[in-house]
């Protein structure tokens, strides 16, 4: 048997982390809840999750913040994120998130899901960023002999 994809979920209001705790739960991972950008690093730091789901704004560190603590942080740099929001959000997060000589480091992958939240586009996601390499055409297997 597999083991559920463990996911930080940041949400500051709870109706919105239930709904996605509850999502997440019912396509078989395991949803790990925090309120705040404090709650979720800690959380994170001592779960080691497979992916975080936050939704923004984020109520005690700008969402901007949050991404780039993760990005320092040698243990969690690499935990792909899906940030949620009304408004598509790639404007304010600078693209120097993703660049290997960055400050914060090299971040793992970033996706952007507009609300409402899609159920099956979650989960879809959820899948794709978890799914070992090899078995996921994101992350194709090296070919050998050339």
């Amino acid at each position: 048997m597999e083991k559920p994809v463990k996911v930080v979920v940041i949400h500051e209001e709870a109706d919105g982390r239930t709904l996605i705790c509850n999502l997440l739960a019912a396509g078989g991972c395991r949803p790990l809840a925090a309120g705040s950008a404090r709650d979720a690093m800690q959380l994170a730091r001592h779960e080691r999750p497979d992916l975080i789901v936050m939704a923004l704004p984020v109520p005690d560190v700008a969402s901007l913040g949050l991404l780039q603590d993760l990005c320092r942080d040698l243990r969690l740099r690499k935990v792909p994120v899906i940030c949620v929001a009304s408004v598509d959000p790639r404007g304010v997060f600078p693209a120097k998130l993703r660049e290997p000589r960055a400050p914060e480091g090299p971040c793992a992958a970033l996706v952007f899901l507009k609300r409402p939240l899609a159920a099956d586009e979650l989960l879809r996601q959820v899948r794709a960023l978890t799914a070992p390499r090899g078995k996921n055409p994101a992350h194709p297997r090296p070919r050998r002999g050339g």
